[in-house]
């Protein structure tokens, strides 16, 4: 089974069109607060029923720490709603305001506890790999893995790869964020143009890509597991194209 690469896209039409005719037939969903407010969230259910064939994934909202139990209610209401009885997008949990998977967790643990959809946390800049496989080993949780976040950890190649095969080896790896970062600014995601004869592309790079993608493949190529191509919508395309390039030359 090959690997399932999927866009990202926010809550407008015409977003979700461009990924979608840019060769994706799926994308994960990036809600924002905006999105589910009393006065917008009859327009978001509306536009989403039409798009829920494609929705692999949604994205919570990025919410600060007393919003949380709140938002997780709107997030049901618009599952239910909006999927019925379709299969269910994986909601992957994670807050720019909430820097430490501890926090996301076990302060509304009994929110979460509670939550029959099926959700995975991301792994956060700077967490240690030991403490990602204990937390979500003691808690039996599911995690996004960002492989940016994982170098900001890391960010030397071979403690990456060690790191990566790690996490990927728990089978706790239910959805993947693809994305690169240049020197640790944590919002500064690219994938690299895949062309040698680009210099500037070439010294930006940091994630090895051909190893890391190898590594993806060989514990994840029949868990159809979503994986997202997790970079600004115009690069979204050329960006899965370098992955493909990867995954043949590999194979």
């Amino acid at each position: 089974m090959p690997l399932n690469l999927y866009g990202k896209a926010i809550v407008d039409k015409d977003d979700m069109n461009y990924i979608l005719n840019q060769g994706f037939d799926g994308f994960e969903l990036a809600l924002r607060k905006k999105d589910i407010e009393d006065n917008n969230y009859k327009e978001t259910l509306n536009i989403l029923k039409n798009y829920k064939e494609h929705i692999k994934t949604i994205h919570l909202p990025h919410c600060q720490l007393e919003e949380f139990p709140d938002v997780i209610e709107k997030i049901k209401q618009l599952y239910k709603c909006v999927f019925e009885n379709k299969t269910l997008p994986i909601l992957v949990i994670h807050s720019k305001y909430m820097l430490n998977m501890m926090l996301i967790y076990l302060y509304p643990k009994r929110v979460l506890k509670k939550l029959t959809i099926s959700f995975t946390i991301e792994n956060q800049p700077g967490d240690s790999i030991d403490f990602i496989i204990n937390y979500i080993t003691k808690n039996n949780l599911n995690i996004c893995l960002d492989t940016a976040h994982l170098w900001i950890s890391y960010p030397e190649k071979e403690k990456y790869l060690e790191a990566l095969e790690s996490l990927l080896k728990t089978g706790k790896v239910k959805v993947i964020h693809l994305n690169d970062v240049e020197e640790k600014q944590i919002n500064n995601y690219k994938i690299p143009i895949d062309n040698q004869s680009i210099q500037e592309e070439k010294e930006k790079q940091t994630i090895p890509w051909e190893e890391t993608m190898e590594l993806i493949q060989k514990y994840c190529e029949d868990k159809d597991i979503p994986i997202i191509i997790e970079v600004p919508k115009e690069k979204q395309k050329e960006s899965k194209e370098v992955i493909e390039k990867i995954l043949n030359r590999i194979n």
